[in-house]
Order: structure tokens, then sequence, then C-alpha cells
């Protein structure tokens, strides 16, 4: 089959963190991250020394915003402040057993639709009150993803937490609640309550597969150590039965008194365009790959049967570049595993050709540069399995 085949150049550091709001639906965020330093904030007035738009009102916070920090320290610090200020779609990596995003002794602030990964801690509060944790992906960290010690009116809502030992662990908090988060594959603990930890609300949580990715049995989703904590309308993973309560591990005691079922026997949807031709040294090239999935997990790239990438599924698109190959056919295969072990995969080929003037054809529709190529393009094998 010949096809004729439009390559459109891709931006760099594009990334599309996956969240969900009420609905349960994925919400989609673009970004184009820009490379920083580390931000240390120890007071009030480093947000605007430092440059950070903003006034630090309620309507009008300061804002961090877009960037790219990979550390093997802490990517942002924020101590002792009493402005409003919001941590919005940013890339935080910690190469390190440090904490990625340290909060302390903070009044008023949010954290929001971040992709925060690795470190021994992803997001480590402190002392804090009324601070927001939305719909950010935080996955990787050695011990717990979200650590939330001696905080009040602390709203955690509408994030995925996967992938670390820990999911979310309280210790000494106090009026906060954990709503409407995706909490799973966690290698311990998935919802933790340590002693001391009061009047905390957990509600409409999907909580399943903790102990591992690959873990069917033997789950420890939740234990609650604490006091007078409230448990409603959670989904279970462990829960099979039609109706009755989920007694919550731990002192307290706790129940869950409207459970639901948490059951997910969908795999991963990849899709990628029909064919991914490239001229030789075209910086703009790489093969994309666009994910569909509720709980995701992990992927890897193979080149020729050999692995070249391998990272958490944060983003719900994958790219490889293809500006470095040679002339030549290449098979590349992306596996995707998701939260309870289902993976799938997605086979494409790939021939790199050489292009002089006379036959690339340069066009523009709608100020976009296109690249046009006559090809012959390999039909793509896609398949599945449980692993």
């Amino acid at each position: 089959m010949v096809l004729i085949l439009f390559i459109f150049p891709f931006v760099s550091l594009t990334a599309h963190p996956l969240s969900f709001e009420d609905s349960n639906i994925l919400d989609i965020h673009s970004n184009e991250y820009i490379d920083h330093i580390p931000i240390i904030i120890v007071d009030n007035t480093d947000f605007s020394r430092l440059g950070f738009p903003g006034s630090g009102t309620s309507s009008n916070p300061f804002l961090i915003e877009g960037f790219n920090i990979t550390n093997e320290g802490i990517c942002i610090s924020i101590t002792e402040t009493s402005l409003y200020f919001v941590i919005k779609n940013c890339y935080l990596k910690g190469l390190a057993s440090n904490a990625v995003v340290s909060i302390e002794d903070v009044h008023f602030g949010r954290i929001e639709s971040n992709i925060i990964e690795g470190g021994s801690v992803g997001l480590h509060i402190n002392a804090s009150k009324e601070v927001g944790v939305m719909y950010n992906m935080i996955a990787g960290a050695g011990d717990i993803g979200i650590h939330a010690v001696l905080g009040q009116y602390l709203d955690i809502t509408g994030n995925n937490v996967f992938a670390n030992e820990i999911g979310i662990r309280f210790s000494g908090t106090e009026h906060s609640s954990i709503v409407r988060n995706r909490v799973y594959s966690n290698s311990q603990t998935g919802i933790e309550f340590e002693y001391e930890t009061i009047f905390n609300d957990v509600f409409r949580n999907s909580i399943g597969w903790n102990v591992g990715p690959l873990s069917l049995s033997g789950e420890r989703n939740a234990e609650d150590d604490g006091q007078s904590n409230t448990w409603n309308d959670n989904s279970w993973s462990n829960y099979r039965m039609q109706f009755g309560s989920v007694q919550i591990p731990g002192d307290a005691l706790s129940q869950d008194s409207y459970p639901a079922s948490l059951i997910d026997f969908t795999r991963p949807v990849i899709t990628s365009p029909v064919g991914s031709p490239v001229v030789q040294g075209d910086e703009t090239a790489s093969l994309n790959w666009t994910i569909v999935e509720e709980f995701p997990f992990s992927y890897e790239v193979y080149q020729d049967g050999e692995i070249v990438e391998v990272g958490y599924l944060t983003m719900d698109i994958i790219t490889r570049p293809l500006e470095s190959l040679p002339i030549g056919d290449y098979n590349f295969t992306l596996l995707i595993r998701e939260g309870v072990g289902i993976i799938n995969t997605h086979e494409q080929i790939v021939r790199v050709v050489y292009s002089t003037n006379q036959d690339t054809v340069l066009s523009a529709i709608g100020g976009i540069s296109l690249i046009v190529i006559v090809i012959v393009i390999w039909e793509k094998k896609i398949r599945h399995q449980r692993s």
C-alpha cells in the first residue's frame, strides 16, 4: 500500500499530565515546560524578589507555572509564607532521597496540575493550613507520595498517586479532606492515617491494588490509626460484596459504610499516526503515541527489540525523537502497563529516507510547514496480554 503522508513538526518538551475532575473523566493539560533552577522561598518577600507574577491575594496569587525542574535535592521549597500562591503545570523530578516539593509553615497555597516524580517524598506538607493539592500526577517516590504532617484544612482532590511506597500519609493532620483521588499500585499502603490524625474526611476515592502493580490479593489499601475520621463512598479493589461496609484496618476501627467495588479489566488504548517516516536529520521528526488509560502506571519503548526508554506513565503522549537515526527501517514497540497489571503493546515500523530538494515537496496550510513523502508503510500490529 502506497500512502502520501504529512509529517507535522513537533515541539519538544510538550507534556500532557493526566488527571480527572468530578466527572471522573481524564482531563488533559498541555504544557511547554521551561528549564528552571530549584526554587527556594523562605518568606513572603521572596515571591516578588524572584520575579513571580501576582500580588499574593486570593484573586491574584503569586504564580509559579510551566517549569521543568529536575534536581538532586528539593525542586521547590516554600517556607513561612502567608500570601496566596499557586504552583501549576510544572514537571518536578527528584533524583535523590529528598522531598521533591516541600511546603512548611505555610498559610494559603495550591499545588495544581503538576507532574511530581521521584525523591523520597513527592510532596511534603508540614505545619501548614489551607493548602490545596489538586489534579497532580505523583509517582515514583521511594517513601511517600503525599505526606501531610500537622496540617489543618488541607484539600487533597483529584490526584493520581501511584508507584510510591505509601500513597498518602497523614501524620497529626486534622480537619482535612481526601476526595476524588486515584490512589493505586503503591507498594505498601494506599492511604495511611497515623496516631493523632483526627476529624478528616475520605470520600469518593478510587483506592486499589496497593502492594504492587501486579497484586490481586493481600492488598493493603488503607490504614487508620487516628480518631474520628470519616470514610465513605470510596471504591475499593478488595471489596467484592454487593452490600455491607468496608472495615478499615487500624486502631481507629473506621469503616466505609457506602463502599463500591473497583474493577478494571480494560487494557490501555494506544494510537499513533499511520506510519511515521522521516527525512534523515530532520530535527522536528518524532514518533508519537497517544495513550488513554484510567489507571496509568508505566511505559517502555523498544527499538528493534532493545529497550531504549522506560518511565512512569504521567503523560498522555509518549514521544520518541527520530532525528539521529540513519537511513533504514526500524521497528518501534511501545508497552503500556496500567495499575492492575494489564499491558498493551503497539508496534510501529518507521522508515528513514534520504531526501533532496527535488524529491521533498514543501507546502503550507494555515501557516504550518509540511513535509510530503511518498513511502511504503507496513501494517501496525497491536497486541495485548495480562502480565
